[in-house]
């Protein structure tokens, strides 16, 4: 017989609950899912990190067949809950046009939305923004101040 070892049995549970956590938030405490995502990080296991992060992405409903994320967790999970904060409402839809979103940090997206604010694009419309055209995330500033 087959069995699987009790610290796999832990992450498959970890990843659904940390995935649950993301798809209820804001309703379920940002606090809350970096605890599960920072456990996730700690408990994932060499060789199967790929495969679980590829299980929560799969379980958030983003098809990840095309890419390879290779952030933690918890950088995916902020990742996420920084694009809902934004009003992005189909972030599958940015994942799909640039799944290094992913990877990025906060720190890195929140100067280019800051960037965005101040060339007058109102708060409501950012997240309209970033679904339509998530590169500016990862664009530099001063690479985007031409092409605005």
């Amino acid at each position: 017989m087959n069995q699987e070892n009790p610290a796999s049995q832990n992450l498959e549970e970890l990843i659904a609950k940390l995935a649950s956590a993301i798809q209820n938030y804001p309703e379920t405490d940002e606090a809350y899912v970096y605890e599960l995502a920072r456990k996730a990080d700690e408990t994932s296991v060499r060789g199967r990190k790929q495969e679980s992060k590829d299980d929560l992405l799969n379980k958030l409903g983003y098809d990840t067949s095309d890419y390879k994320i290779t952030s933690s967790f918890q950088t995916i999970s902020e990742s996420i809950i920084y694009l809902l904060d934004l009003g992005v409402n189909d972030i599958g839809k940015v994942v799909t046009r640039l799944p290094q979103v992913l990877s990025l940090s906060i720190d890195t997206m929140k100067p280019r939305v800051e960037y965005l604010r101040s060339i007058g694009i109102k708060e409501e419309d950012i997240g309209k923004v970033v679904t339509r055209l998530p590169q500016v995330l990862s664009l530099s500033i001063d690479t985007m101040k031409p092409r605005v």
